[in-house]
Parts: C-alpha cells; structure tokens; sequence
C-alpha cells in the first residue's frame, strides 16, 4: 500500500484572531502530559449506507478510483472534490472559534496564536480500497502511521499545534489522521474540537455550492447568510479578557460553544515548570522505554457480551465485597491488569507489585464542586489515578472461575478506590498549586507517590480512556459516521511501554484496548486462555461494523 502525498496547505481561521489575543497562557495541568500528541484516525467508508442522508452529499454511485491513471467518473470525482473542500472550509471556520489551534508551541507555557494555520496535508491511497485495507488485520497496525502528517515525537518550539492528513482512498474512501498537540487538548478537548468541525461541515455540505468559498494561501473572511434558527453562534467575549474567543467568532457557525480559558483560569501557572519537571521525572520512571526494549500493540477487542460476563463475574462475588456494578471501562481496565499480571508472573517466577495508572477527566467534578458547564472545554482537565497490588496471586485458573472472579472483584476494587480519591477536596488543593505552597506541595506528594515503589522490582501499566466521548457519534462531517476510530499503536524502540488506550467500539458497547507492551510480555499475555475467552485479537474491523 502507496500513501502518495499530492499537496501540503496551511488552513487559516476563516476570521483573524484579535491582536490581544496573540499569546494563549497555557494551564499548570498543561504541563502534565509529556507525550507531544494523541493522535486519532478517523475512517470513512463510501458504501457506508448512513451516506444517503437528506440534504448532505451524495454517495458515489460507483466504485470510484482516484488514481493517477485511472477513468476517473467525472460526477463521482465530483463528489469527493466537494467533500475536499468542504472539510478545508469548515476547518477554516472551527479554527476561528478555536484559534489557538491555529498557532504554533511558542514555548511550555503559551501558544502563539499568529492564525500561520494547521498544517494541512492531503494524500491518496494507491492500490487500495478502504475495505481492502482494513481487511488486513495482520500488518494494520504497522501501516497506520502512514496516515499522519508528522512526526509523533516533534512538538518542539515553532510547530503547528494542529496537524492534519486527508487520505482518500480509489475506491473514494477516506481515513481523517489529527495529530493535535496534547499542550492544549486532551481527549475530551479533542473530541470537542472534532465535533465542532463536522457540525460546520455538515451545515456546509448541505448549502449550494455557491455559498461555499476557498482559499489557498488566504481564506476569504465572509460567511454565507443564515438565520439564527440555522445554528447555535457563539457569544462574543470580552475584548479585554485573556484567553477568550474573538468577537469575531460570533459570525462564524461553531454548533457547539468552545469554552477556550477554563482550564487556565481554574489552574493558573507561574512562570516556573515545576508541574513539568516532577511529571517528566513520573513517567520516566514508569513508563518511558529506555530503548532496551522493543515493544509491540495489539488490538484486544472486547464485545459486548464479553463485557458482560466480565461484569458478571464480579457481581457473583460475596455480598460482602463493595463493587456490584462495575463500568465498562473498571471492569476491562482490571481484567487486562490480571492478565498482564499474570504473564508477569511466568516471566519472572513470581507475583511482583503491579501499578496501576488511570488518567481521570476531572470535568464532572469540577462541575458538581463550582457549578461550572465544562462540556465544551479545552485544554487537560485531568490527573493520574494510581491503584496497587502488592502481592499478586493470580493464575487465572480455567477450573477456577469463582477464583478468578474473586481476583478481577478486588482489582476493580482497587481501582474504583482510587479514582474515587481525585474527589472535590482533591481538586480544591489542586487549583491553589499555582499561587500557594500547600496546593503544590499536595500535587508533587500525588505524583512522588506513584514513582515511589522501585521501577526494578515492579510493573507498571498505564491506561487512558477514550470510552464515551462520542468520537462515532460526533464524527459525521455530512457523509457517514465514521466506520472505525483508531489509534495508531507503537512499534520496535517506541518511546511508551506498558500503555493501554481503550476506545469504544461502533455499537458503543465494546471496547478495543489498544495495548502496547515489550515483545516477550505480549507474547505471553495473548497466549493466555483465559484472555482468549473474552477477546478478540486483532480482528478487521469490518467485523465490528
């Protein structure tokens, strides 16, 4: 498979950014993450039936090949050019309502919201339909990387936070690759920004033509005339505040309304990068591959059956044990946590301390603390949840279902008791970490505890969740709901080891574990038959549709 890249374009916002809003201040939770971008990849598939929708563009009516030196069906063409173009329209426009994603990193405290634009990359899959590549399941993981338009680890000074490739694939296909930079998105963040730019792409894509425009090196700042009932604007802000959205915005369609300055206004940072150093001290020693290893991802795919005997097995444990109701997200979190465990155990000859770490969203309780609507926000609005297992006994005995249950109870136990730690009193000495020393010193005493068992003689296993964000259901720019949502996993001498992202599956009721481990411990985790029991390893996607 040929991904052939046919032209590079900066997309700037479709309104410049006010002069006052030039520097975007960064938030002290913004020096958490060191990983430069969480990139996502989103699949549209051009037989998808979810296509024919009223009003929107049409599907290709044949098997449409947009290669070089194919016959090209001029009206199929057609349509996939309007597509094109309604995706750079409407990133013009979403970019107005978010423009610091229009910037470049000035450092690790701002953003320099010059509106130089995202970097904007389109490409054409040679020799390849969508479903053809998808249908190859043994080397998917290695090709995926080829759908992005930079380098992972390259978020230095002067890069474009927002970063964009376009595949097309011949049959008129399409895989959407965002690499955005984690300074100032998380997940939540990201799927907020996605679904801004579908909603105006799917407002674009069902006016006339004639009520579109382009640019190439300059996007024209007018926009088509349109009633208040045709969208939600955005209100205008302050011309004095930090931070907000530009007035001129409030022209511009964003169906969803970005809240740009909460992060930064409930944790404000100095100018110092405390919160930095001590995080890239944590990680390091947990998770960063110190290039002895070489590492792999596989897809664990849990159906929602699976998840449901899983959930089953923890509520037939003894009235006595606390957790009767785990979530999908607990109860998969732990049962890849026992079997890691578990592979561990054979590696090594014995049970050794296992950490657990989950990224937590910290909107909800932000919210319920100060009755804040942090729906729409950026920025990371998150903290790292730690959960222990100081003498793991686990076998995973396939006559032993009673005892296995027993484990995944008190795993998912563990885990719920440690989220349940970042509560609103949490979060309160969180927020005064930027002016006071109690708060600070409360937040570096959070992150030495998790580097605080010796790295030689533990595991580690981080997760992250992209459960429930509504990347699917958010993902229609005006022609299907994505038919699949990925990651793109690590290979060989990858910088992060033991790390797990779970995404929902289409239904919404599985999960797909994106889980990257060193080579021998994956061996041995995915010979495990008691995984096998409830998961798929990766299948084609196809079969999840």
């Amino acid at each position: 498979m040929e991904v052939k890249i046919v032209s590079k374009d900066r997309i700037i916002p479709s309104s410049p950014t006010p002069s006052h809003l030039r520097i975007f201040k960064l938030s002290l939770l913004d020096q958490l993450i060191p990983a430069p971008f969480a990139p996502i990849i989103l699949y549209y598939d051009n037989s998808d039936p979810s296509y024919n929708t009223p009003n929107l563009i049409k599907p290709c009516t044949t098997t449409t090949h947009l290669d070089d030196d194919d016959d090209d069906d001029n009206e199929d063409k057609a349509t996939i050019m309007k597509r094109l173009h309604v995706l750079k329209t409407s990133l013009s426009e979403t970019l107005t309502g978010f423009y610091p994603l229009a910037g470049q990193i000035k450092d690790d405290l701002s953003i320099d919201c010059n509106d130089q634009g995202a970097h904007y990359v389109e490409a054409r899959v040679k020799h390849s339909t969508l479903r053809e590549f998808l249908n190859r399941p043994d080397d998917l993981i290695l090709l995926l990387h080829r759908f992005l338009p930079c380098d992972l680890t390259n978020s230095n000074t002067g890069a474009s936070v927002t970063n964009i490739q376009v595949n097309v694939f011949k049959c008129g296909g399409m895989a959407i690759g965002l690499c955005i930079s984690h300074k100032i998105l998380d997940g939540a963040g990201l799927c907020t920004f996605i679904k801004a730019w579908t909603a105006t792409a799917r407002l674009r894509s069902s006016l006339p033509r004639s009520a579109l425009y382009s640019r190439s090196s300059s996007l024209s700042s007018s926009s088509s005339s349109l009633t208040s009932s045709d969208s939600v604007t955005l209100s205008s802000s302050s011309d004095s505040d930090d931070n907000q959205t530009p007035r001129a915005a409030s022209r511009i369609i964003h169906p969803t309304k970005p809240n740009l300055s909460a992060a930064t206004c409930l944790f404000p940072t100095s100018d110092e990068l405390w919160l930095r150093d001590s995080s890239l001290r944590m990680w390091g020693s947990l998770f960063i591959n110190d290039g002895k290893s070489s590492c792999v991802t596989r897809r664990l795919v849990f159906e929602g059956s699976a998840i449901a005997a899983l959930k089953g097995m923890v509520a037939a444990v003894n009235n006595n044990y606390k957790v009767k109701r785990p979530t999908r997200v607990e109860v998969v979190s732990a049962f890849i946590w026992q079997c890691a465990m578990a592979a561990s155990k054979q590696i090594h000859g014995f049970g050794r301390p296992s950490l657990l770490t989950h990224a937590v969203n910290l909107r909800s309780r932000i919210t319920s603390l100060l009755d804040l609507d942090l729906e729409y926000s950026i920025g990371n609005l998150l903290w790292i949840a730690a959960a222990r297992c100081q003498t793991p006994i686990f076998t995973l005995d396939d006559n032993d279902a009673a005892a296995d249950g027993l484990q995944l109870h008190g795993l998912v136990e563990e885990l719920r008791n440690a989220v349940s730690k970042i509560d609103g009193d949490f979060v309160n000495k969180m927020r005064s970490a930027g002016e006071e020393e109690e708060g600070k010193y409360h937040m570096l005493e959070s992150l030495e505890e998790l580097r605080s068992s010796p790295s030689s003689e533990s595991d580690y296993y981080g997760f992250s969740s992209w459960c429930n964000f509504g990347f699917y259901e958010g993902g229609d720019f005006g022609w299907g709901k994505p038919v699949w949502v990925s990651s793109v996993g690590s290979t060989g001498n990858s910088v992060f080891l033991n790390f797990i992202i779970l995404v929902d599956t289409k239904l919404g009721d599985g999960i797909e574990a994106w889980v990257t481990l060193d080579q021998h411990h994956m061996a041995i985790l995915q010979c495990n038959p008691q995984l096998r029991k409830f998961v798929s390893l990766d299948p084609t996607p196809l079969l999840l549709l």
